[in-house]
């Protein structure tokens, strides 16, 4: 999927295809010459004019509430609209690539990516604020774990190590989801099982990879609250749900041993999917069962669940849709033209719904 990260060395991660055929808009963004380099934390994104329309740039990540949008994309490229198909840039003060974005409302949203970013506004998505960066988590994670150590908390080392080696050296982990679950209750979660919470609407964080099932600090790719839970999805077909008793996400185990990039679902069923049209579907007190078949062998890159939960979509990368009338029970072919690599979906009521990918953001009615 386009903004997942491939396992690999810390000191570099290797970006998806669909990010890696798309960062060759970013010479027309730049601000500076190829020779003059400007921090993307503390360099404002790049207002396009003219034929530079940000809203057909390269977009990933997309989100909804109230018939307000926002996607967001490379080099802190941010595009809000009131209806969906009247979109304005944003004002951004960084150039960090963004992967992700949640509405809590109409007017509240959070966005993350690259370089441990999380950004807030409170105007629809008009302009937006720095609530973290790279410098906060070389700061906020090894220390919180160096303190529970010193205190006599042996059980912590093991943490306070994936922490050193997660925020050491000069490349800094993306968050590669954020969610608040309400007006103060957030989290974001990332590469190498990075994740932190908030409980003041994101002015301060903390570490919570002791507070998930996640022993092996597996790559954590997405966030999302289903019928009032919040799921995680992750790498070796783990997916976690926040027991909120216990203030921990709890992982549930499916037997897959590939990668999911994200779940949709509704009050009778979930379905997390990922690589080479991999699906998993798990209905209320019942185990995840094998895979079924979507009917495609192409990475699922997005899904969303229109008409009010009675119709679940899967996008593969490929700009195919696939559609479920029976709550995931079975999956059938959309037609839909023209082909767009599609990177994020969300629903906009009615049938309606947003994509996003390498050519921007699209408008679909219902079908």
């Amino acid at each position: 999927m386009h903004r997942h990260f491939q396992r690999g060395w810390h000191g570099g991660l290797g970006l998806g295809s669909g990010t890696l055929l798309a960062a060759g808009m970013s010479a027309v963004l730049a601000a500076a010459s190829v020779n003059e380099f400007r921090d993307p934390l503390t360099t404002p994104s790049a207002t396009m004019h003219g034929a530079l329309r940000p809203e057909r740039e390269t977009l990933i990540g997309i989100a909804q509430a109230n018939g307000h949008a926002i996607a967001v994309g490379l080099r802190g490229l941010v595009v809000h609209s009131e209806d969906g198909s009247l979109w304005r840039q944003a004002r951004v003060p960084l150039q960090a690539d963004l992967v992700a974005v949640h509405m809590l409302d109409e007017r509240r949203a959070w966005a993350s990516g690259h370089d441990a970013t999380i950004l807030f506004s409170d105007d629809g998505g008009a302009t937006w604020q720095k609530q973290f960066d790279r410098h906060d988590a070389r700061q906020l994670f090894p220390s919180y774990y160096a303190r529970r150590v010193a205190a006599g908390n042996a059980e912590m080392r093991r943490f306070q190590e994936q922490a050193d080696l997660n925020t050491a050296g000069a490349v800094s982990l993306p968050f590669l989801g954020v969610l608040f679950d309400d007006a103060n209750t957030g989290f974001a979660v990332g590469s190498f099982g990075m994740i932190m919470a908030s409980k003041d609407g994101g002015r301060t964080w903390m570490p919570w990879l002791d507070r998930i099932d996640n022993d092996g600090f597996l790559n954590l790719n997405s966030i999302r609250k289903i019928h009032g839970q919040v799921y995680i999805t992750g790498e070796q077909g783990m997916v976690y749900r926040l027991d909120r008793r216990q203030n921990r996400f709890m992982r549930f185990s499916t037997g897959y041993h590939g990668t999911f990039f994200d779940i949709v679902g509704n009050a009778r069923c979930l379905i997390a999917f990922g690589l080479r049209g991999t699906a998993y579907r798990r209905r209320p007190a019942s185990r995840f069962p094998p895979t079924f078949d979507t009917g495609t062998e192409r990475t699922i890159a997005a899904g969303a669940v229109v008409d009010e939960g009675r119709r679940i979509l899967l996008f593969p990368e490929t700009g195919q849709v696939i559609q479920s009338r029976d709550d995931g029970a079975s999956f059938e072919a959309v037609p839909r033209q023209p082909a767009l690599q599609v990177y994020g979906a969300s629903s906009m009521g009615s049938g309606a719904y947003l994509i996003v990918g390498r050519d921007g953001v699209q408008a679909h009615a219902a079908q």
